[in-house]
């Protein structure tokens, strides 16, 4: 079994116009992978999208994280707390 080949690969994420704007979140395709590499054991290429989308979830957390924390410094500023 081939991995599908409308699947999106990770190096894409981020590129709504690619995929269009109701494409599921990286975590939820994540979850798909990985099943469907449970499930076709055999194939080397599960392991090597998985590994692309991780490392593409992993840009999107440190993104997520860098605007959770500067809107906490903007919160911060704003009553005068730290």
């Amino acid at each position: 079994m081939k991995p599908m080949q409308n699947m999106p690969h990770a190096e894409d994420a981020g590129h709504e116009s690619t995929f269009g704007a109701r494409r599921a979140p990286l975590v939820k395709r994540l979850f798909v992978l990985r099943s469907l590499a449970d499930l076709d054991s055999a194939s080397p290429h599960w392991e090597i999208d998985i590994r692309e989308m991780e490392q593409a979830r992993f840009r999107e957390l440190e993104i997520e994280s860098l605007t959770a924390a500067k809107g906490r410094q903007h919160i911060c500023s704003q009553d005068g707390t730290q």
